[in-house]
């Protein structure tokens, strides 16, 4: 038997609504086994370990790609960490060098 998918919009009062999920409610329960419970996702408690890319850099400082490459080619900022041709700025040392008033770091 071949699968047909259906979408379809209803607008009910609460009183429907109630009766329609309770009709509904006990044939799903017949044909589905009970699903897991997904186990909430937590972030990172440290965040200043975490890696950005140009684009978030350079959003973060609030200048343009252009300027944050050109910052960081004069040595004016923190150099950035190389993976491969992938090139990252750790989210920690750019927040320190900002609150030591972005001192420059070529001289």
């Amino acid at each position: 038997m071949p699968t047909v998918h259906l979408q379809l919009a209803i607008t009910f009062n609460e009183d429907a609504v109630e009766t329609f999920a309770n009709l509904f409610e006990r044939s799903l329960r017949r044909h589905l086994s009970p699903l897991p419970t997904p186990s909430p996702v937590s972030a990172p408690s440290d965040t200043t370990n975490l890696l950005l890319d140009s684009r978030q850099a350079a959003k973060m400082l609030k200048v343009s790609s252009r300027t944050l490459w050109k910052m960081q080619n004069s040595g004016e900022m923190p150099p950035p960490i190389r993976m491969g041709r992938s090139v990252r700025w750790n989210l920690g040392v750019l927040k320190k060098w900002v609150d030591e008033g972005c001192p420059r770091l070529g001289e």
